[in-house]
Order: C-alpha cells, then sequence, then structure tokens
C-alpha cells in the first residue's frame, strides 16, 4: 500500500479502535446526532403541514374569487344614475360577465334579504340571500341532505331554500328536507326546504 493511501487508512483504523474503546461515548455521540437530525425533519415537516392547511384554509375562503358587490349610492350618484338609467348589478351583467370573460371560470349571482326566519330562537340569526344555482360550488359547499337550489327552481321561482347545519337544528323537526318554512320579508312567504348544506370548516 502506497504511502498516499496508507495514512488515511491509519487514521479511520485509529478512529474506530477508539469508538470501540470509548463504547458509551460513541453510542451517545450517535444517538445525540440522530435525535438532531430527527428533530429537525420534525420541525421541518410540522411547519409545512402547517403551512399546506392554512392555505388550503385560505383557499376555501375564495382566495380566487372576485366580488362585485352593490353599494349604497348618495342622492348626487343616484340621480347620475337615474340619468344614465343605469339599474345596478343585474343578472344582464352576470351573463355579459360569463360570455365575455375568457378568464372567469365560474359566475354566481348573490343578493343578500333582510328577511327573518319564524320560529327561529334568539341565539340564531340566519343570513337570507338569493342565488344562482351554481353558488354551493363556487363557495365549496357540501350538501349533506337533499340538494342546492337547481336551473328550473330559478327559472320557475320555485319558493325552494337550502338551510345552514345551524339553521336547520335550530328549527328542530321543521328544519328536515322537504318540510315548508316561513320568511318573512315585506310579506309571509313559505319555502319548501330542499336540502341543508355544511359550510367550510372556516365558518361558523
Amino acid at each position: 500500500m502506497t504511502d498516499r493511501f496508507k495514512k488515511p487508512f491509519q487514521t479511520l483504523k485509529i478512529a474506530f479502535r477508539c469508538l470501540l474503546i470509548h463504547k458509551l461515548r460513541s453510542a451517545l455521540s450517535i444517538l445525540g446526532v440522530v435525535c438532531g437530525v430527527m428533530a429537525v425533519l420534525v420541525m421541518i415537516s410540522i411547519g409545512e403541514g402547517a403551512r399546506k392547511k392554512v392555505i388550503e384554509q385560505i383557499e376555501q375562503l375564495g382566495t380566487k374569487n372576485i366580488y362585485l358587490k352593490a353599494i349604497p349610492l348618495t342622492e348626487d350618484q343616484q340621480m347620475k344614475a337615474s340619468e344614465n338609467r343605469s339599474m345596478g348589478l343585474t343578472l344582464n351583467d352576470l351573463r355579459r360577465i360569463q360570455v365575455g370573460s375568457r378568464y372567469s371560470k365560474e359566475v354566481a349571482a348573490l343578493k343578500e334579504l333582510t328577511a327573518s326566519v319564524i320560529g327561529m330562537t334568539r341565539e340564531v340569526t340566519p343570513q337570507i340571500v338569493a342565488t344562482s344555482s351554481n353558488y354551493a360550488n363556487l363557495q365549496n359547499f357540501f350538501i349533506s341532505e337533499g340538494r342546492f337550489i337547481s336551473d328550473q327552481d330559478v327559472k320557475r321561482r320555485n319558493l325552494v331554500c337550502v338551510l345552514g347545519n345551524r339553521v336547520a337544528n335550530a328549527l328542530g323537526p321543521k328544519g328536515k328536507t322537504g318540510n315548508q318554512i316561513r320568511i318573512e320579508p315585506e310579506g309571509k312567504i313559505e319555502a319548501e326546504l330542499a336540502g341543508h348544506d355544511i359550510k367550510k370548516p372556516m365558518e361558523e
């Protein structure tokens, strides 16, 4: 064996002999290195998992969605709108966006209503909205019972509604699919329950 390879070999031989002599110290050193590496890997895994979970929850809130919301107008703005014969946001605008925008995958309509549900407890105050049939898919709602509003319901103006899980539980037996509930906006309306939805994890 040449001197070039002899010195490294002797060094390894001495190191191995020292490891055998100090077995406990060697075992503790190896254990410390293994524990350190495992701790780093666990921390990285936890951080990566938490990051993915947060991103998933934010996406469920609709980070890729664009909201167009009508706001109350001042008197001057109302006068200008009436002069221009502007009716604000309508379903015609929804259709224009669907046809004219190649970057939008899906467009849904939503209108908040000032109304109340007869038979609700004071602890639960439901938000009542009128919406299009694709709203559940757009917001990633899961229908736990029954179905969501369909295109036929919208076209025929069927008096059907979908309850959130919390509202359905608050109504008790009246909140079951197929029953009728009374909603009071300006006049009394009776709507048939089409189904229940479970909202996204970030929402109540």
